[in-house]
Parts: structure tokens; C-alpha cells; sequence
């Protein structure tokens, strides 16, 4: 989805010069802790080269995007190198970077709790399986994590090399590999239970109580209960890469049984939402989104606010270089596709996946 060679050092260089803390100011000044039940959070992967990762934040009803607001409320602390992930799980924010400290925080204060200074391998995502038990995907593995104390356990027997997404439920984790598809661990004994060979991105849970995964061909709809799985060819599905590994734009709507994801002609810059409604094929003929044509999803690019019952969409200009510092985030209607509002700001952030409470 993004053009992944920007991150390379020399590339960057050539790229961009020199940004000063001036040239990506704050909308606006600082919000006091407290406040951020009424949002939702936007993870950011940072500048690569230049600085870590950080969190921005849209509060309802406002048409400005509050920037940098971990940095804010948590003076002297960064984040780690290409935060790709976040996650909210019981009143707490978990923020996962490839590289560098994981980091929990509070939810409505983002006030640090804890840290893990360095992951056993880069860090893709974050699922909490209890009170306790939290399971973090790696490029080498799935590890639990005592949610008490901080501390990692040992990786999960079974299962090596490059993980992404997960999913839990109070029996089962669902993990995607990219060698392997999906795997399913048992939440109690974190043992592995079963595998399905095919998967590439996921997860999103529709209406119907169905799990939905994605190959870059097709989508996988399982049943968290039972463990069935079944594959469904569709004129559209999602794109996947583990080439830069990203969250997936898989997201499911929680008012129509329907899940959303972004695709298009270009699968290194998407420009459109589809929308299918379970069981409909014929939804998926045409894009219920196309984007400006001087903007490309970046990150994830998409998810459905559960709170509004809208999907929020993140998007950068098309190009290079100085292109990646005007982001626009759209709103639109979950049902119809027709734009609610659109609010655009500048900053070299990059924008990996929103996280609502």
C-alpha cells in the first residue's frame, strides 16, 4: 500500500530535507487528560530516519485532528520505530512498533503505565486474551505477556517466522502467518489447535458473529466458535503484503452484516472501498469509495467507527517526497459511500490504523 522503498535511508534523503519542529506545528495547543473517551485515536508509523512513532486523536464534533497527544501527556517518553499497531483492551491503550519499546497507556489520559523496552523480535500487533494475558505477533512468532507485570513469555510452541493480525475470543486466538495462513490457539492453555493454510489479512467480526480473514484473491469467513472455515472467490478482495508489514483495511460494520476493505487498480497506492454485504457478490461489483484522484490510502487506510457508524478513511497525496505530508481523514457514510466530511492537516506522519474504544 505504501511505497515501501521511502523507508529506506538513502531513498529518504533523497526524498526530503530537513523538516523543522516548526514546519509540522500543532492544530492546535494541548488537550487535558481525561478527554479522549469522546474519539478516537490514530496510530502513527512517524518519519522514518527522522523521528518514532505517535498518536494523534479526533474528538467528535470537531473539525481539527489533535496532534502528537502521547508526546503531550507523557513529557521525555517516545515510542518506537514504525508504530504500526494499537489497541484498546480494557481501559488501556496498547501501542506496538516494529521496533523499539512496546508501550501501554491509559485510555482515557494516555498517561504511560508500562513498557517493554525491547520485543524479542519486531513487533506486529496486540490482542488481550484476559486480565492478565495479552498475545503479541512478531516477525518471528507469538509471545504472551503477563499484563500485570509486563514481562514476555516464552513464544508460542508451533508457530515461527513472520506473524500479523490477531483476533481473540474467550475460547480461541486467531493469528495469521505468513507462511502458514491462520492459526488457532487455545486461549486458556495457549496452545496451538488447529491451522488453516490460507490467509493474508485479517480480522474483522460481522454482524452475524462471523470472523473474516482475506487472501489477495478471496475472503475466509470463520466461524470463532466452531472453527469452520470456508473460502469465498469474489470479483474483489483486499491487498496484502508482508513486504512492510502493515494492519490490514479488513473492518466490519456493526449496524448492516457487511465488512469494508480497500482495493484498486494500483494495489501499491488503493484507491477504493468495497463493501460486501454477506452473501452478496453482486455488492462487490462496483467501489462504494473512489478517492480524490490526488489521494491514496496509507497505512490500513480504513475502519468502521462503531461509535458514529461511519467509516474513517486515512489517506496521504499521491506521489513522493513532500506529497506524504498532506494527509486528509474522510468520513463517510457506512451505508451509501457519500463523504460526510473531510478534514485535512499537515505533518509527516503517517498514518497506520485507527483505534477506537
Amino acid at each position: 500500500m505504501k511505497k515501501y522503498l521511502f523507508y529506506l535511508p538513502l531513498l529518504v534523503s533523497l526524498f526530503f530535507t530537513a523538516c523543522s519542529k516548526d514546519d509540522q506545528k500543532d492544530i492546535i495547543e494541548p488537550i487535558t487528560p481525561g478527554k479522549y473517551a469522546d474519539g478516537f485515536f490514530i496510530i502513527n508509523e512517524g518519519w522514518f530516519g527522522h523521528e518514532n512513532g505517535s498518536v494523534n486523536f479526533y474528538k467528535y464534533g470537531e473539525d481539527t485532528i489533535r496532534t502528537n497527544v502521547f508526546k503531550k501527556e507523557n513529557t521525555g517518553k517516545e515510542l518506537g520505530v514504525s508504530t504500526e499497531y494499537g489497541s484498546v483492551f480494557n481501559g488501556k491503550l496498547y501501542i506496538v512498533s516494529k521496533q523499539g519499546p512496546f508501550v501501554v497507556a491509559d485510555a482515557g489520559s494516555l498517561k504511560e503505565t508500562g513498557r517493554i523496552t525491547e520485543l524479542p523480535a519486531n513487533g506486529r500487533a496486540f490482542c488481550g486474551i484476559n486480565a492478565t494475558t495479552g498475545l503479541i505477533t512478531t516477525a518471528d512468532g507469538v509471545y504472551p505477556i503477563n499484563l500485570s507485570t509486563f514481562a514476555i513469555g516464552t513464544k508460542i510452541n508451533g508457530i515461527a517466522g513472520e506473524t500479523g493480525a490477531i483476533w481473540a475470543n474467550d475460547k480461541y486466538a486467531f493469528v495469521i502467518s505468513q507462511a502458514n495462513g491462520i492459526y488457532v490457539i487455545n486461549s486458556a492453555t495457549l496452545a496451538v489447535v488447529k491451522n488453516y493454510a490460507k490467509g493474508a489479512i485479517g480480522f474483522a467480526l460481522s454482524k452475524d458473529g462471523s470472523l473474516w480473514a482475506a487472501t489477495e484473491n478471496s475472503l475466509i469467513e470463520i466461524n470463532p466458535q466452531t472453527l469452520t472455515f470456508k473460502e469465498i472467490n469474489v470479483p474483489k478482495a483486499p491487498f496484502a503484503s508482508w513486504y512492510a508489514w502493515e494492519p490490514g483495511s479488513l473492518t466490519a460494520s456493526t449496524s448492516e452484516n457487511a465488512i469494508y476493505f480497500v482495493s484498486g487498480s494500483s494495489s501499491w497506492s488503493p484507491t477504493q472501498i468495497y463493501k460486501y454485504v454477506i452473501g452478496d457478490e453482486a455488492s462487490l461489483s462496483k467501489p462504494l469509495v473512489t478517492l480524490p484522484e490526488n489521494k491514496v490510502f496509507y497505512g490500513s487506510g480504513l475502519r468502521f467507527d462503531p461509535v458514529k457508524k461511519q467509516l474513517i478513511a486515512y489517506t496521504v497525496q499521491s506521489g513522493w517526497g513532500e506529497n506524504y505530508k498532506y494527509n486528509s481523514l474522510y468520513f463517510f457514510n457506512a451505508s451509501n459511500g457519500e463523504k460526510v466530511k473531510e478534514i485535512n492537516f499537515e505533518g509527516f506522519y503517517f498514518p497506520a490504523v485507527a483505534v477506537f474504544q
